[in-house]
């Protein structure tokens, strides 16, 4: 499997934040495998796998679509490492593997789909979540893992300043818009509940706003559009006036928190995750990634003037930071990243056959600027070995071959 060099760099953060060693060689299933965060965590896992250790991950990755998740992972087919899992999380599951550790993220988390699927929202947080739970009743499992969400704490208003995992606000459970908030908490009191009852070693993350490579560039989160706009090379719109505040926190942080709550939280707890070093507004935000990410090329346009002060609420993390958790990428960095990762993906990957030659060496040289070029040596690749190419093609994840090898010297041409 192919990564491009900021995923590299981002993996091997996580590995200096987290003593891999301790879970090396476990089996894990992970449901909403083609979810943003999830395929991150796969890609790490798959990274370690291929470059970091003897003792391989095996991986359950339980999906709707197949063909989705393995495009989304630049793979063909499955790796000997990997079983995809191809059904929907709200029917029953038949999980006869022997797993170590579950990481629940099954869910819709499209704002702009709260609206038009709540039924799907709530079903794969409630009915899917229990699926999951009761297949390991009896079974022995070191961690289940629930991706929850700092919406549980409902509507705050103007006289809260913090946030610890014992907080709770109120919630209009009549209004459609609440489902996702409404479901998270069920899903975390059903986590609670097989612990107390059936001893399943439960564990739920309260996620902030995560960002980083491979988000949705249509979810309609803010954050995704200003990824989008700044790779169109558009200006930053705000649709408000750009007072809501929130906190960001960079994937490969998330990642090495929910490896830190597998392994070393507590059963029947929550965790909060934020990094309170990156409590933004959407208006501050905006300015940062115009200046650091864009370098003065984006101007920041909001549709409305401000009409109230900016009101920014810490998100208490000690739980989480007891656990050796200390995110360090803030929002310029992790939105760069973001940005460099997604402009490698979208580079073509051109094969280039006979770079020796004199057409094939200068081909090199004027589309490597804009494309990435593999270039092999004859002694790297013998294009007479069919199945040596076709695994080339394969593990390079090459969108276009430019064929210019070819003999014609004399010598063995036969020519004059």
């Amino acid at each position: 499997m192919e990564f491009s060099n900021q995923y590299r760099d981002d993996f091997e953060y996580i590995l200096r934040k987290f003593p891999i060693t301790q879970i090396e060689g476990s089996s894990w299933l992970i449901t909403g495998a083609s979810g943003f965060m999830m395929t991150y965590l796969i890609r790490f896992l798959l990274y370690v796998n291929e470059y970091c250790s003897q003792k391989k991950f095996r991986l359950y990755l339980l999906c709707r679509n197949r063909e989705k998740l393995l495009g989304k992972l630049r793979l063909l087919d499955e790796t000997s490492e990997m079983k995809i899992l191809e059904q929907d999380v709200t029917e029953q599951l038949e999980i006869n593997e022997e797993i170590d550790y579950v990481i629940h993220g099954a869910s819709i988390s499209a704002t702009r789909l709260f609206a038009t699927n709540p039924v799907e929202v709530i079903l794969a947080n409630t009915v899917g979540l229990n699926n999951v739970l009761s297949s390991f009743k009896g079974r022995k499992i070191k961690s289940v893992l629930f991706l929850s969400s700092g919406a549980v704490y409902g509507e705050t208003d103007q006289n809260v300043y913090e946030l610890n995992e014992s907080d709770y606000y109120p919630l209009d459970f009549a209004s459609i818009g609440s489902c996702y908030a409404e479901a998270k908490r069920l899903g975390e009191l059903l986590m609670a509940s097989y612990y107390a009852e059936y001893g399943i070693p439960c564990k739920s993350v309260r996620i902030s706003h995560t960002y980083g490579p491979g988000i949705d560039l249509n979810d309609g989160h803010v954050y995704s559009d200003f990824v989008r706009d700044i790779l169109n090379g558009q200006d930053l719109v705000i649709s408000g006036d750009g007072t809501a505040s929130r906190p960001f926190c960079y994937v490969a942080d998330a990642i090495v928190a929910f490896l830190l709550i597998s392994c070393k939280g507590e059963n029947g707890e929550s965790y909060n995750m934020a990094n309170n070093h990156s409590v933004y507004s959407i208006y501050e935000l905006a300015q940062i990634l115009a200046k650091e990410v864009t370098r003065g090329r984006a101007q920041v346009r909001r549709k409305k003037e401000p009409q109230s002060e900016v009101h920014k609420i810490r998100i208490d993390t000690t739980k989480l930071e007891k656990l050796g958790w200390s995110p360090e990428i803030g929002v310029a960095e992790g939105f760069g990243r973001t940005v460099r990762c997604f402009e490698e993906e979208m580079m073509k990957k051109l094969l280039i056959t006979g770079s020796g030659g004199f057409i094939g060496r200068n081909l090199e040289e004027k589309l490597k600027e804009d494309y990435e070029v593999c270039a092999p040596k004859r002694q790297e690749l013998d294009l007479t070995d069919t199945e040596q190419t076709r695994q080339y093609l394969k593990e390079k994840s090459v969108d276009t071959v430019i064929h210019c090898a070819n003999t014609n010297n004399t010598r063995y041409s036969g020519g004059r």
